[in-house]
């Protein structure tokens, strides 16, 4: 039996994989591995699994994993001693350790592959997946310890003059630790004896910037004696081309690397293949994405890895977004290939000419920064194959043809914290895991905002990441917050903002103020006052300069901050009528779909009140499925103004007289689960309907409470979850008669007989449902008791009572009619005729069936085929096993 730690967490008994349970089980096991057979007290377990927060019955819950793990590895491999747990076994790990130490007495060659086979028991991640602090403690030592692995190799790697083949392998792993001096020191060695000495000097100039900067400290000992065995024997410097750099120097513009790089390592891997590929036309990637997107930092750092490639120079420039005009830069390109002012050509056309000239067959790398469109690129081209170029932009690089493209992403939640880490401190982050994390989600993930924060908290070393993440978590100041001395996210954000054309510049403040997950292209064209199309394009053209992103087609959202920067810039009068377009938008939907699904209860036909048109039933249930999120954020997010309007429309949808502005949004969610009732869309309903439920004080608003828990009791009771329809049931009973109300009592009596009906318990389900028409009736709402008519009749026919069935519906339908509900009456219409159908009455049948399907037609609501004589069939179909055959429970 073998125990892996380097990598996922795995036991292996022989070539079997055994499974060793939840993270929090391996997590209670590799604290056992990694002790080395030390025994591991029950506390330490426990703190190890929840640190500062752990549940009362974590010793419980600590036994429980070592038991199951005992069952899975075998009760002799966990230990219960004195003083807590052990487990002595085989591990990669300790494997590892083992050949390092004896590689450290070997002579080099020997040493080489014992440490080869010391960094072959790494499968990745060491103990990936497991949560908590500890855990990503012991990855960082782990890293840690490979890392000087990798080191160790590279040493007897260059002891055994194999430079040329690790020139390569140690350029990249330098790059993501540039101020790792011991790394310095054997990348210097490497190149200096690969005949790449200028390249070696300038390994150990970019380190001492970088630990200048980073630190405030020069280079040690150790790495000063590399430089000066670099430069002791200095060879004839190599003579420049003709006409290229200033006395024979080649350019080497790129600015200094960013120290504290951090994630995006797959996208550095494909750019640095992309552009060392050597293909026969030259290389050109494009960077873009929002303003604080990291493009800079990656271009730069890209460039310093693949510079090597590029012997002949590199050559930089900032176009700051369109401020500096190509000509400019031209000029500065040629002086720094060697041209003086008198030899650079006045027009653009020739200067691009004379650039592609001087580069021609020579390996130049051309870096443009911040480039406001494709048009400023052009001219700045090489034209050989031997060159290549890394453009970044806030926009979409669509134009530049032929050019690798790439929109960055944010940063990953692991990736900011490491950021967060580097510069702040890693002992800081794992000291306060849940706060650095509250602090990575309030900067969206966003690199620049990240290092802001993480800056601020460099410079205040007593300063708790709690105490910054509260301050950030007031979305309203968040955008103020995130600044560190003369750098603020609102001044990136503005660059951005301030180029773009008036309308659009419009639209991105007023779209800002959308309350919800997405925006919908209609919603987007309420907003904004035009039509669908025109919004499409604005919305597009906020896409292509980053400010906006599409999810979908028609669908776009906002990055966290920009939303909030958005937000800050809009006017109280646009602000005003932007919301309340957008909510009177939501309002039209929301009257539509109640048109389809519950026509008994909106203004008639012809109202005033606008309203969103759905071809049926699929179209209002889709709408209502993509929006529903979108509705309640919006209506929650609205003030007074705007809501008295609708509380008619709503008071006919609930059964109340009034709908109180506190209880808006829970009366409009009862109305959208409602209508997914009637639709069968059961877990819309549900879960539509446990939202409403929840703001609701059931003491204050006993009748509003009482009918959301009878639709979702039958909501549930349609789903099979017959114990919670119970439960809700129960409670609805009670809070109606409480309330006295009896509406609320008759609505719970029916869903009391749904639940009876689902559960097969069709005595007591005719019982409720009888009952329920009785109380509608005596509390002088007779035209109501159609609704438990229609479940009824289903009891009848699950129970082999056809004729009473067709008594029911005969009666129910004139009530439903009267009722201006057409959807209920040909669901009616539909029992009837398999009622009649049963009593082998087929004229009858027919007729009820014809009169059904034209009811139900424009509802698009699929309807029963034509019953067997089977008794048994018609009750499965009717009890609702068969779905298709009840559309629409109410």
């Amino acid at each position: 039996m073998r125990f892996e730690l380097l990598g996922p967490v795995r036991c292996l008994r022989g070539e079997e994989e055994l499974d060793l349970g939840s993270p929090q089980q391996r997590l209670t096991l590799a604290a056992l591995l990694l002790a080395e057979g030390r025994v591991v007290g029950l506390e330490r377990l426990i703190d190890i699994l929840w640190a500062d927060a752990p549940p009362k019955s974590a010793a419980n819950v600590v036994r429980q994993y070592l038991s199951r793990l005992r069952l899975v590895v075998g009760a002799e491999m966990i230990q219960s001693v004195t003083g807590g747990y052990r487990c002595a076994a085989a591990t990669d790990e300790a494997d590892f350790r083992r050949l390092l130490s004896e590689a450290a007495q070997a002579p080099a060659a020997e040493a080489r592959t014992l440490l080869e086979r010391a960094l072959e028991q790494w499968r990745g991640e060491p103990l990936a997946g497991l949560p908590g602090a500890w855990a990503q403690a012991q990855r960082v030592r782990l890293a840690e310890a490979r890392l000087v692995a990798l080191e160790s190799r590279f040493e007897a790697d260059l002891a055994l003059g194999r430079h040329a083949g690790v020139v390569g392998e140690l350029a990249a792993l330098h790059s993501d630790h540039p101020t790792r001096e011991r790394l310095s020191g054997q990348l210097m060695l490497a190149l200096k004896r690969a005949g790449r000495q200028a390249e070696a000097i300038g390994v150990y100039t970019d380190t001492r910037l970088l630990l200048a900067e980073e630190y405030g400290v020069d280079p040690s000992a150790e790495l000063a004696a590399v430089y000066q065995q670099v430069i002791a024997v200095q060879s004839q410097p190599r003579p420049a081309p003709q006409g290229l750099g200033v006395g024979g120097l080649q350019p080497a513009q790129l600015p200094a690397g960013t120290p504290d790089f951090t994630g995006r390592r797959d996208v550095v891997r494909d750019l640095v293949e992309q552009l060392t590929a050597g293909t026969r036309a030259m290389p050109v990637v494009g960077l873009s994405g929002p303003g604080g997107i990291g493009k800079s930092t990656l271009a730069v750092h890209v460039a310093h890895a693949v510079r090597g490639n590029f012997p002949d120079g590199q050559l930089y420039a900032n176009l700051r977004s369109g401020d500096r005009a190509p000509q400019e830069v031209l000029a500065g390109f040629l002086r720094a290939l060697g041209c003086t002012d008198r030899q650079i050509p006045a027009f653009p056309p020739e200067r691009a000419a004379l650039l592609r000239s001087m580069l021609d067959g020579r390996r130049v790398l051309v870096v443009l920064d911040d480039v406001a469109d494709p048009a400023q690129v052009e001219p700045l081209l090489p034209g050989s194959a031997t060159c290549a170029v890394i453009v970044t932009s806030r926009v979409r690089l669509a134009g530049m043809v032929g050019a690798r493209l790439r929109v960055l992403d944010l940063l990953s939640d692991a990736e900011g914290l490491e950021l967060l880490g580097r510069v702040a401190g890693q002992a800081r982050v794992l000291a306060e895991p849940e706060a650095a994390a509250d602090l990575v989600q309030a900067c969206g993930r966003l690199p620049l905002a990240v290092r802001i924060v993480a800056a601020r908290l460099a410079a205040r070393p007593g300063m708790r990441l709690e105490a910054l993440a509260v301050r950030l978590a007031d979305a309203r100041h968040r955008i103020n917050e995130l600044k560190a001395g003369q750098e603020t996210v609102a001044a990136c954000f503005a660059l951005g903002y301030e180029q773009l054309p008036a309308e659009q510049a419009r639209a991105f403040r007023l779209l800002a103020l959308a309350e919800g997950p997405d925006l919908p292209v209609e919603a987007a064209a309420a907003m904004l006052g035009v039509s669908r199309t025109d919004a499409e394009d604005m919305c597009e053209a906020l896409v292509d300069a980053s400010l906006l992103e599409t999810t979908a087609p028609g669908r776009y959202r906002y990055h966290d901050l920009l939303r909030l920067y958005g937000r800050g810039l809009a006017g109280e009068e646009e602000r005003a009528t932007a919301s309340q377009r957008l909510f009177e938008h939501y309002m039209c939907g929301i009257r539509g779909v109640c048109r389809v699904a519950l026509p008994g209860f909106v203004h008639p036909a012809g109202a005033e009140r606008p309203e969103l048109s759905f071809s049926g039933a699929p179209a209002a249930r889709a709408w209502m499925r993509t929006e529903q999120a979108n509705v309640a954020a919006t209506i929650a997010g609205s003030g007074r103004e705007g809501l008295l309007g609708e509380v008619p429309l709503l008071a006919q949808v609930t059964g109340f007289a009034d709908v109180e502005d506190a209880i808006f949004l829970p009366a409009v969610l009862l109305a959208m689960g409602l209508g997914a009732q009637r639709m069968a869309a059961t877990d819309e309903a549900v879960n539509l309907l446990s939202e409403a439920l929840a703001p609701v004080d059931a003491r204050t608003h006993p009748k509003l409470s009482a009918m959301i828990h009878a639709m979702l009791a039958m909501a549930l009771a349609d789903d099979g979850s017959i114990p919670d329809a119970r439960r809700h049931v129960e409670q609805g009973l009670e809070l109606g008669r409480l309330a006295g109300d009896p509406h609320s009592i008759g609505v719970n009596q029916m869903a009391q007989g749904v639940v009876h009906m689902r559960a097969g318990e069709l005595g007591q389900a005719a019982e409720q449902l009888l009952a329920s028409a009785e109380t509608y009736r005596q509390g002088g709402m007779p035209l109501r008791a159609a609704w438990p008519a229609n479940r009824l009749m289903l009891v009848h026919l699950a129970a082999g009572r056809p004729q009473e069935a067709v008594a029911v519906g005969e009666e129910a339908v004139p009530m439903a009619e009267a009722m201006h509900d057409p959807l209920l009456a040909g669901l009616l219409l539909t029992r009837l005729g398999q009622a009649w159908e049963t009593l082998g009455d087929s004229p009858q049948a027919r007729r009820c069936r014809s009169e059904a399907a034209a009811v139900l037609r424009p509802y698009q609501l699929q309807q029963p085929p034509p019953g067997t004589s089977g008794g048994a069939g018609r009750a499965r179909r009717f009890l609702g096993l068969d779905r298709a055959e009840d559309p629409a429970p109410a």
